[in-house]
């Protein structure tokens, strides 16, 4: 984003980013106020220039990587279910029709880029997953897998962390679809296939292929990383994050992160809940509260058909 944008000058955002200090920040109230900044004439005023312009870039391309979202999600299905179209679809319109994924895709955030990009991750680990069998040449430490192909998954990889710490749980999951892929291909599966010559073979193949999956991925985002360490003394920056938003007054029980999971059910589902649901940041009229699972989707298909709420 800050690429996209880098040729637009932003000096007046002191001018255009006039916060509300008013704002219920993630709290549905009757007033609805919810909106972090004040909204004037200069965001609609053209043509756009400066901050504003490049606000409307950046969503622009944040729409457009929801889009790509919604694409890998249904290349995904398509590799866990062969040939279920229909199933693709369901699951495709089942991401890009959730409230808060549309919601999330149209503003202007990190998260939309850490979710293109784990997609295309998931995409990639499930082709090579369902695509094994492709064996290293005798006496030969060859790839199994395309170098072009592990070239884009370390791309993948290390753009996904740079963009958001939670996609590092990736590179664990690469790991291991890397490793299944070459002792698949070494029959380590099949013992009528096995034999310690392939199995050494495909091994070092396969510690080839990681270093040029997590070599390339370290080269993008690891910069970042050690920048923290040096910064703030943490590899993740927590302290500082922690910092920033505050320490949580009372210490986490089970009870609390239960009930925080039904709220964040919520929001995912665009708050069709009551009041309450604190973290919810989309707020429906007449939104109830209900933590049962599905209860949302069926209150939200009674109003669609003219049911009941």
């Amino acid at each position: 984003m800050a690429l996209a944008t880098r040729w637009i000058d932003t000096g007046d955002m002191a001018q255009v980013r006039w916060l509300n200090p008013h704002v219920d920040n993630g709290i549905i109230t009757p007033d609805g106020n919810n909106n972090i900044v004040i909204h004037t004439y200069r965001e609609t005023a053209w043509p756009w220039t400066g901050t504003v312009l490049a606000v409307r870039l950046i969503r622009l391309l944040s729409v457009l990587l929801g889009a790509g979202v919604v694409y890998f999600t249904y290349r995904l299905a398509l590799e866990l279910a062969p040939e279920q179209y229909g199933l693709a679809l369901a699951a495709a319109a089942f991401a890009g029709f959730t409230p808060m994924f549309i919601f999330v895709s149209a503003s202007v955030n990190n998260d939309t880029l850490a979710v293109f990009l784990s997609s295309a991750a998931l995409w990639l680990m499930a082709r090579w997953i369902n695509g094994v069998g492709r064996k290293p040449q005798a006496g030969r430490r060859a790839l199994t897998l395309p170098v072009r192909e592990l070239v884009f998954m370390g791309a993948i990889l290390g753009g996904a962390a740079l963009s958001k710490e939670s996609a590092l749980g990736l590179f664990a999951l690469a790991w291991a679809a890397v490793l299944y892929v070459h002792l698949k291909a070494a029959g380590f599966f099949d013992q009528n296939r096995f034999s310690l010559r392939a199995l050494r073979s495909s091994l070092g193949a396969c510690a080839l292929s990681l270093v040029v999956v997590f070599g390339l991925a370290g080269l993008i985002c690891g910069w970042w990383y050690w920048r923290n360490y040096q910064l703030y003394g943490d590899w993740l920056g927590w302290n500082a994050f922690v910092a920033i938003v505050g320490k949580r007054p009372h210490p986490a029980t089970a009870g609390a992160a239960l009930g925080r999971t039904c709220r964040l059910h919520a929001g995912l589902l665009g708050a069709i809940r009551r009041r309450e649901c604190a973290d919810a940041r989309l707020g429906l009229p007449g939104a109830k509260c209900d933590c049962r699972p599905g209860v949302g989707w069926r209150r939200l298909g009674g109003r669609a058909g003219g049911g009941a709420p």
